[in-house]
């Protein structure tokens, strides 16, 4: 019997920290900094894909772009300062631990989709990527893409 109630208490407690986890995330989310201004974006092209055009948010004099998607929800101590917004469905946050990334969050009804920029300047060089982060040079969305081919051009 005690056995039941220990496993019933280890539930309840797990059930009890995540709830309050979420809650304490999305009130984080949710309450915007007033420092926070609308994000510019800035258009390169880049070094690895001369035909491509790439966006970037700056922040603090650094350029940062598109770099990844979350491997699982972001914690509310893992979220720094909200440092600026795009409408109302998209804002950018500092992250705790590392000043070479910065997350896009997108404000869906329900859940909180966030998206990573990486700092330019890093570019090329060995840094600590948090373990949240997923590389991803596509689209985060795009694990599922399947791509068919009909046939050869001529020449």
């Amino acid at each position: 019997m005690t056995k039941k109630k220990i496993i019933i208490g280890i539930i309840v407690a797990a059930v009890l920290f995540v709830s309050i986890e979420a809650t304490l995330r999305d009130r984080k989310i949710n309450d915007m900094s007033d420092t926070a201004v609308p994000a510019e974006f800035v258009e390169f092209q880049s070094e690895l894909y001369p035909d491509i055009t790439l966006t970037a948010i700056e922040y603090n004099g650094r350029l940062y772009a598109d770099y990844g998607c979350e491997t699982r929800p972001l914690l509310s101590w893992e979220i720094g300062e909200c440092i600026a917004f795009h409408n109302d469905s998209r804002r950018f946050y500092t992250l705790t631990g590392t000043d070479d990334y910065i997350a896009d969050i997108y404000m869906g009804f329900v859940v909180h989709e966030a998206v990573f920029y990486r700092a330019l300047d890093t570019n090329g060089k060995d840094i600590k990527t948090p373990m949240y982060i997923k590389e991803s040079p596509i689209y985060c969305g795009s694990d599922n893409i399947e791509v068919d081919i009909w046939g050869q051009a001529d020449e």
